[in-house]
């Protein structure tokens, strides 16, 4: 975090990071629901990302490909997917964009022709190594609002947040409540199952708008929303 002491003014999207910090304390109070607040942390770091220059560079997305793709070369882009949250479509214009930028490339899978490999091409490589200590200064900035031993509790928390067991763990024990609370008199729900909740959930925002409708039973046999 050199940068931090350097005596020079913030640039428009350093005060722009700052205010997003700023309202950010202001708002978080215990009764505003934890979507909200994290969508809020996920900005202000993009927009600390920015305000450190990192427009000149990798975008966060393209970061989070190349470094789980340097952890997993050669995974499929099905197995990206699921590994980065990022969803389907979108990983797929991402690994031509970079595959363009000769920072990736993309292999038909011997087993399966319709589904690619990725591999990092030496300036993928380059490229991600040049961006690792700007991202390492994006989160200790960020992780700087808070006392030290809560920023490590932070941190765990969200990295088991994030795993792919807790959300089967979770999505399943909100499925098993809302078929406790919705069960109609022949004691059959039509809810999705805990494999496709947890396919959507790692693929954000469009996949998870449709949200599966219960029905309730009227007296006289129809059925109502």
């Amino acid at each position: 975090m050199m940068w931090m002491g350097q005596n020079r003014q913030p640039n428009e999207a350093g005060k722009h990071a700052m205010n997003r910090l700023a309202e950010f304390h202001l708002a978080s109070d215990l009764d505003e629901p934890l979507f909200h607040l994290l969508k809020r942390v996920v900005q202000l770091a993009a927009d600390l990302h920015a305000a450190r220059g990192g427009r000149k560079g990798l975008t966060e997305r393209q970061f989070t490909v190349l470094s789980s793709l340097s952890e997993n070369e050669g995974t499929s882009q099905a197995d990206l997917v699921r590994r980065t949250g990022i969803d389907r479509s979108t990983l797929a214009d991402l690994a031509r964009r970079l595959e363009k930028k000769g920072l990736l490339t993309r292999r038909r899978c011997r087993h399966d022709r319709r589904a690619y490999q990725l591999f990092l091409t030496a300036q993928g490589r380059k490229a991600l190594g040049s961006m690792a200590p700007l991202m390492a200064e994006v989160d200790a900035l960020l992780l700087s609002a808070l006392p030290r031993d809560q920023a490590l509790v932070f941190r765990e928390s969200l990295r088991l947040l994030a795993s792919e067991d807790t959300a089967r763990r979770l999505i399943r024990k909100a499925r098993d409540n809302a078929e406790t609370k919705a069960r109609p008199q022949n004691g059959k729900t039509h809810l999705p199952s805990v494999e496709m909740q947890t396919t959507a959930l790692f693929r954000p925002r469009n996949a998870l708008r449709h949200k599966p409708s219960l029905q309730r039973v009227k007296l006289d046999g129809s059925t109502a929303r």
